[in-house]
This record gives structure tokens, sequence and C-alpha cells, in this order.
């Protein structure tokens, strides 16, 4: 949403500073941060130029791009969460002016730190130039405007979603322009980025396919006395449920799935976690129809329950 009227700006900028992570009624943890989280998306990019209207560059890259969560630092004002990004990409040149049409893979790694501020919405952004990273997946810098900055803490706007726009600097244009959806419990669903002129420009279209996602916020509440596991919710699904499990103490939490032969299909958690409600999120995309099991493991209790995914 774009926002223009100073006076407007103004009391939005004020009321964001008064959230708090107490008030969960309000605004909810759009982008779920832990340790072992990923996230893989449909990757794409495109660049041309077209001076005075003449085909002279086209170039895109397209496959899938995986985010993972391998560390933190905690200081007493904010988080830093580092990033692996792995791509793997069709990387397709065309210059029109030679016939040149080239298309070869890329494979990389790298990383990057996603700092996280431990006041008001907890604002979320990345330090370096916005330029060189606008058609990123997660292109948020410091350099957005301060109604439309990037919070992990937002309202819903629709079911358990919430999508924006926002741009790079004022003056806001459309000639910049990037929407992001978030969804609640799962983080950042879709970036969009759109720029440029007739003579050249830039576009991005990112869209998530699959993700793990350890834990998110919960609501605070009285002390649990004991270990609980829950029936994931829904059951049957396709292809994302919910397994929700409550710690009396902070313990070590293993959450892993198994076939009906009894044979390990994967790892939902597997980290040291807080006394609480927790939420660990399960994406069967790439698994076959029928039932499986997951087992929670923490300190002295087990319990393992059944699911099923349908497609």
């Amino acid at each position: 949403m774009l926002i223009r009227n100073s006076i407007g700006s103004a009391l939005i900028l004020l009321l964001a500073q008064s959230f708090s992570l107490a008030q969960s009624d309000t605004v909810v943890d759009v982008f779920p941060l832990s340790v072992g989280n990923q996230w893989t998306y449909r990757y794409f990019t495109e660049g041309w130029a077209y001076p005075a209207g003449n085909p002279y560059e086209d170039v895109t890259d397209s496959g899938g791009a995986t985010f993972s969560i391998v560390g933190k630092v905690i200081s007493a004002d904010s988080i830093r969460w580092q990033f692996q990004v792995r791509r793997q990409l069709l990387h397709h040149l065309i210059l029109w002016v030679t016939n040149q049409d080239t298309t070869y893979l890329v494979s990389d790694t790298s990383t990057f730190e996603l700092v996280e501020r431990l006041t008001g919405r907890h604002q979320l952004y990345r330090n370096t130039d916005p330029g060189a990273i606008r058609t990123d997946v997660f292109p948020f810098t410091q350099g957005y405007v301060d109604t439309t900055q990037v919070f992990r803490f937002r309202r819903l706007e629709s079911a358990d979603s919430a999508s924006f726009y926002s741009w790079t600097g004022p003056p806001p244009s459309l000639a910049f322009q990037s929407n992001f959806t978030f969804r609640q419990g799962l983080g950042l669903v879709r970036a969009i980025y759109n720029s440029g002129t007739v003579d050249a420009g830039e576009a991005a279209n990112h869209y998530l396919v699959a993700s793990i996602i350890t834990s998110v916020v919960a609501k605070s509440g009285p002390q649990p006395s004991e270990y609980r596991l829950d029936q994931n919710y829904p059951n049957p699904f396709n292809p994302t449920t919910v397994i929700r499990y409550v710690l009396p103490q902070r313990s070590h939490v293993l959450i892993t799935l198994f076939n009906t032969l009894g044979q390990k299909v994967g790892t939902l958690v597997d980290q040291v976690q807080d006394a609480g409600s927790h939420e660990a999120f399960f994406n069967g995309l790439k698994l076959a129809s029928g039932v499986y099991y997951y087992r929670l493991q923490a300190g002295l209790y087990a319990k393992t329950m059944k699911l099923e995914i349908v497609k």
C-alpha cells in the first residue's frame, strides 16, 4: 500500500513504534526466524535494454533458490540471522546486435546477514546497497521508506496473509516498485519487483514452493506443567500442516517423520527450545500421498502420532 500523505505517514510511523510483541492480538509473526528454518523458491529475474526502442539485450535467470538460516548473533538491540543461499539457475543471454544467444547453468552458494531489530514490530533489513539486491528474494534494506519498512510482526489483511508495496527510496514511483506477500507462521511466499523505462529495466518474480519451519513465536501464558504433542492440523492435508506441542521446561526437541515401513524420511525439528507452546510447519510437497508418522522426543518424553498426505 502506497501512503503519500505526510500526516498519515507520520501517524503510521508513530503507531509502528508503539507496537510490542505482547500485542499478538493485533500483529502476528509473518516471518518466523529460527536456526534450521529453510525456504525454497521458484526463482526468476530478467533484465533488458531497448535503447530508443531497439532490441539490444535480454538476460534471464530462472530455476530454484534455497535460503537456510544457519546461525545467529545476538546483541542488546538486535539479532543478526546468518543465511546461506544455494541457487541452481539457467542463465540465458540474448544480444541482438551480435546475434548472440547463450545459455548455461549457474550453481552457486553465498551467505548474507538479515538484521532483526528487537524493538517495536521488529524491522528486518540487510546492510547492503539496495541497488545490488533489488531483484533478490529478500531485498530488504534500510533504504525502504518509513511507511513500508519490512517488519516481522504485521497486521493480517486477508485470511492469514499480509501483502504490501515498497520502493527503494523516495519519491514513491511505480518505476521502482516491489510487492511482498507474507503468510502467518510461514514467511515470505512471494516477492515481485518491476522497474525501468522504455529503454531499460529489470523484473523479478519469486514464489515459495517448499519450506521447513521449526517454530514460531506463540502467545505467552501460564507455564505448562507437562509435555504434550497434539494432532497435526489440518489432517489429512495437502501440502502443508501444523504440528503443535508444549514443553514444560527448556529441552532439546527432536521431531522426526517416518513412513509406514518405519523408515525415516525427514527431520522437522532438531534443536534446544524454551519452555512454552511451539508450532512446527511441515510441507509435504515432495512426499507421495499416504500415511506417515511423526515422533516427538524431548527430555524423557516421547510420543508418536499419525498424519496423512492426500494429493
